[in-house]
């Protein structure tokens, strides 16, 4: 924090000095002198032309400036009306993807109770299919006859 403010210091300093010497400078020197003192000149006769026109002028400058306050004001408000219609549209766009992202949530949980469905309407198909993929109740090889008929599809669909 010292330092800084001792660099400041010096800044301040630095800055005084540059612009006593360029001042001596200015004073000193013949041709710094006489720009300085052109250059101001030729100012001042522009700010007074510039005063004589406006003051011969007057009406058709005060028209054009209010001509050009109301083109500004027009375009502010147009630009006002734009910004309100964004505002009403975002919301609306905002309203209808909040609707897309509940519509496709219910699709989902639909699809995922369907697959539920599927999945044990699967597994109930496997059960009863099992049967016939399991081994008869008798031994073929000893040559007795199966404790159980075997009912066609249809039939054992029909008792399920």
């Amino acid at each position: 924090m010292e330092r800084e403010s001792s660099s400041k210091k010096w800044l301040k300093r630095g800055l005084v000095i540059g612009t006593v010497a360029g001042t001596v400078y200015a004073f000193a020197n013949r041709k710094s002198r006489t720009k300085i003192t052109e250059t101001f000149d030729g100012g001042a006769t522009k700010v007074k032309q510039l005063i004589e026109v406006m003051q011969e002028n007057r009406e058709p400058f005060i028209e054009q400036l209010k001509t050009s306050g109301q083109k500004i004001q027009s375009i502010v408000e147009n630009a006002s009306d734009d910004i309100e219609k964004l505002i009403t549209v975002s919301k609306h766009m905002k309203e209808h993807s909040q609707a897309i992202i509940a519509a496709l949530q219910e699709t989902k949980e639909e699809f995922e109770e369907l697959a539920e469905g599927l999945e044990k309407e699967t597994e109930t198909t496997a059960q009863i299919e099992a049967p016939e993929s399991a081994p008869p109740l008798s031994d073929p090889a000893e040559g007795t006859i199966p404790l159980q008929k075997e009912l066609p599809t249809a039939e054992r669909q029909k008792l399920t």
